[in-house]
């Protein structure tokens, strides 16, 4: 099944004019900072991700993982749990792509991975 998003002979749409006006840097928006509820929920999530590892509970430990990679997208650790959870399930294939995520965004401690 192809791609929708690029078909083969199919010339690119023209981009859309820019509101800032061309040849002028696009206009930043403000960031705005997570929210308080955001941060006390990953902080639950990921205490419920050491307690379902030390259960072996390993499909919850993944669901978690994967709820803790929808409120922090960049958390390498998150992921390198999710490829620790994958790897427990017998799902080698895909343990193999949640670590390459964490290493791409900067997971780096090659001792506990050695450990794990």
């Amino acid at each position: 099944m192809k791609s929708p998003c690029h078909q083969k002979n199919k010339p690119y749409p023209p981009p859309p004019a820019r509101a800032d006006g061309p040849g002028e840097p696009p206009k930043a928006e403000p960031k705005a900072a997570p929210p308080a509820d955001a941060a006390k929920q990953a902080e639950a999530l990921e205490e419920a991700v050491m307690k379902a590892f030390a259960a072996k509970r390993y499909e919850d430990a993944a669901a978690e993982c994967r709820e803790l990679i929808a409120l922090r997208p960049l958390d390498e650790g998150a992921r390198y749990n999710l490829a620790c959870a994958l790897a427990r399930l017998g799902k080698p294939q895909q343990a193999l792509g949640a670590l390459m995520a964490a290493i791409e965004r900067g997971y780096a401690d090659a001792d506990h991975m050695g450990e794990d």
